[in-house]
C-alpha cells in the first residue's frame, strides 16, 4: 500500500488525486484547463507530473490546500529526503 502519491499518474489515478472522475479530467486535459501528459519512456503509456497537475488546479483557483507538515514528511520520506 502506498502512502504518498507517485510523481507521475495515469489518468485514473491523477483524476482520483485530484477528485475527479476519470472522463472530467481527461475533459479538463482536453479543453486545455490541465497540462497535456508526458510519454513515459519505458512504457509507452501516458502520464501526468502531479505537480504540474496541482499547480495548474491551483493557479486557475479550484484547489486551496496546502499539505500538512505530517503528509510533507511522508513525501519527503519517500524521496529519502531527511525529515
Amino acid at each position: 500500500m502506498r502512502h504518498y502519491a507517485p510523481e507521475f499518474c495515469n489518468a485514473n489515478d491523477m483524476a482520483y488525486l485530484i477528485g475527479m472522475k476519470p472522463s472530467a479530467f481527461k475533459d479538463a486535459v482536453g479543453n486545455g484547463f490541465l497540462p497535456k501528459p508526458i510519454r513515459n519512456p519505458f512504457t509507452g503509456a501516458d502520464v501526468w507530473d502531479r505537480e504540474e497537475v496541482i499547480e495548474a488546479m491551483r493557479v486557475h483557483g479550484q484547489l486551496k490546500y496546502e499539505p500538512k507538515e505530517v503528509e510533507l514528511d511522508i513525501l519527503r520520506a519517500a524521496r529519502g529526503e531527511k525529515t
